[in-house]
């Protein structure tokens, strides 16, 4: 079996651009991160949309909760934007899947210096092969029960409610 890893977009892929001095989605960079840490295991990657996790709508969710449901992998990864992933944990959940979810991001983008992205992605990955069935967030080096937990805006962190 491998592991499922779900992009959707968000700070994660997000791109400084010098010329124009602004930062956009880029490209999934999961696939980067995955190769600079040496992953062990197998995994795929499905690339289901780019978009800020403000602009997610209840058509992207079910997106989301058709790709899990539709995936014969058991573990499941899904990098998505930190504003709105207690949201769609909590969507998830309510769909009662029967496969361990983890979903993680980043505050500051995987293309920028002291970047989270990849911690928390190895984090995930860490997570994923040990946790039960359920649905998580796993964001600086902790793991959280989707209805247990919050961010801190103002800390820049996710916390235990």
């Amino acid at each position: 079996m491998a592991i499922q890893i779900i992009t959707t977009g968000e700070t994660i892929d997000k791109k400084y651009d010098f010329l124009v001095q602004k930062i956009s989605l880029g490209k999934a960079r999961v696939q980067r991160i995955l190769n600079n840490g040496r992953l062990g295991v197998k995994y795929v990657i499905n690339n289901i949309f780019s978009k800020y996790s403000g602009q997610i709508k209840k058509t992207d969710l079910e997106k989301i909760v058709k790709v899990c449901r539709k995936s014969k992998e058991k573990q499941i990864i899904i990098t998505h934007g930190t504003d709105k992933m207690v949201d769609t944990a909590k969507f998830l959940a309510q769909q009662k899947i029967k496969k361990t979810i983890i979903l993680t991001g980043s505050i500051i983008p995987d293309s920028m210096e002291n970047s989270d992205a990849s911690f928390n992605v190895g984090c995930a990955v860490m997570a994923v092969q040990t946790l039960p069935v359920g649905i998580y967030i796993v964001m600086n080096g902790r793991v959280f029960s989707w209805n247990q937990v919050k961010k801190n805006r103002k800390k820049k962190e996710f916390i235990k409610i």
